[in-house]
């Protein structure tokens, strides 16, 4: 595309069919920030999760670039029309609706194109908030074992009176008994992280490590004995893992061990992909989750700086409509209305800062808490009434509708929107 451009004349036009992915991707940074300095997009063509293609799954784009400033260029989105067709078409029309996009707005970073109106919304929430990076301490990615049907099992019974779990190895296929103590719940992405709750564990990961350091084998053996004899069976496995490289005295730790001491501190979970923004709270600091690359697309864990803000605000926050419609403007979509949560997305929402000299900011500070806290009580009980098919879930579910409004009603209320901002966010205009 650079060298493309390169050969232009001066006002030439040139049209790629390409993926629409380096709009937000990282790996597009460098070609974003190549267009936008030369203000070279002119019209684009966005087929979103549409499908293009009948034997690829591709998320594609005509990009149109002209070689003179572009102040202003053309969107069109035209992945709804497509999926709307019952048969592939051949052409497209030439009546679908476009939006004319401040050219200016584009950069380096990730590419959203909205109509003005859209525009300015994202504006006024980037500046009543700080972005969400600048209060996390940390943004970290789950466990990578390189040996997942070793290390990870399906739990069959777990009993602390004696500290045992009884887990299911589809490696050995056969059930054993597990230490609790190195054997730790473990949540797959979108399977057990929800919004505002964790779904019931089904899975126990082996964690051989202490403080950060694996537990030496004399010492694994005399405590956990049964999980030593576990991966002693499974001894050949995991020294071949990556040609061999685990042929050592360390042979049944994970072959990439990060982030190890952060997994048992209180801490904001979510999906890396999701359907919508599903942020919970593990405010035990219970649970470890996998990596990106685990099965379920993996998840993040999020710690906070000691500051005034309450996590569980935060978490208001993240989970917001409004800030999900920001999200998801700037995300990645994938097919069947999921999209990325990725670290380079959610570290630039906007977070609301709170004047705490202002007893009204303090108020509605409190206020968004209060509204959280009851939001997780009740995704409790629903969650219990659902095990046992309870009719009360289905009252819980009307109470969690009507909470989840009410707080999308402060959070509009503490970035500032109109009523007219708000039925542009919620689809209504």
């Amino acid at each position: 595309m650079e060298r493309a451009l390169q050969l232009l004349r001066p006002g030439g036009v040139m049209g790629f069919i390409l993926p629409s992915k380096f709009f937000q991707a990282s790996y597009g940074r460098e070609l974003r920030a190549l267009l936008s300095e030369q203000q070279a997009v002119w019209r684009v063509v966005d087929f979103g999760d549409a499908q293009v293609f009948e034997d690829a799954t591709t998320y594609t784009c005509l990009l149109f670039l002209r070689k003179a400033p572009n102040p202003r260029l053309a969107y069109v989105a035209a992945g709804d029309w497509l999926k709307a067709q019952p048969d592939r078409p051949a052409l497209l029309p030439d009546d679908l609706p476009e939006t004319l996009v401040d050219g200016e707005r584009l950069s380096g970073g990730p590419w959203a194109f909205g109509s003005a109106k859209g525009d300015k919304i994202l504006r006024k929430i980037d500046s009543a908030g700080v972005v969400f990076g600048q209060i996390c301490e940390r943004m970290f990615q789950g466990l990578v074992t390189s040996a997942d049907p070793v290390y990870i099992l399906d739990a069959r019974e777990v009993d602390k009176s004696v500290g045992l779990v009884t887990a299911y190895s589809r490696e050995q296929e056969r059930t054993c008994k597990l230490e609790i103590d190195v054997a730790k719940p473990l949540l797959k992405g979108s399977l057990h992280i929800r919004r505002y709750h964790i779904e019931e564990v089904s899975r126990y990961v082996i964690f051989p490590y202490q403080n950060g350091k694996l537990i030496p084998p004399e010492e694994f053996a005399v405590r956990y004995p049964n999980c030593w004899a576990y991966l002693l069976e499974n001894r050949e496995r995991l020294e071949n893992r990556e040609q061999g490289k685990m042929r050592h005295a360390g042979w049944y730790g994970y072959v990439y061990p990060k982030n190890l001491t952060l997994f048992e501190q209180p801490k904001i979970l979510t999906p890396s992909i999701a359907q919508r923004a599903s942020f919970s709270y593990d405010a035990r600091g219970q649970y470890y989750f996998v990596g990106s690359g685990g099965g379920g697309g993996g998840g993040y864990g999020i710690t906070l700086k000691e500051g005034d803000l309450s996590p569980l605000y935060v978490l208001g926050l993240l989970n917001s409509r409004l800030l999900d419609y920001y999200l998801q403007s700037i995300s990645s979509p994938f097919r069947h209305g999921w999209y990325a949560y990725n670290k380079q997305y959610i570290e630039r929402l906007p977070i609301r800062r709170i004047n705490f000299d202002n007893p009204a900011d303090v108020a509605r500070h409190d206020r968004l808490v209060v509204l959280v806290e009851e939001m997780l009580r009740l995704q409790r009980e629903k969650a219990a009434a659902e095990a046992r098919l309870l009719d009360s879930r289905h009252d819980l579910a009307r109470q969690i509708k009507r909470l989840d409004a009410q707080i999308d009603a402060l959070v509009y209320e503490l970035y500032g929107l109109t009523e007219e901002e708000i039925a542009i966010v919620e689809g209504r205009s």
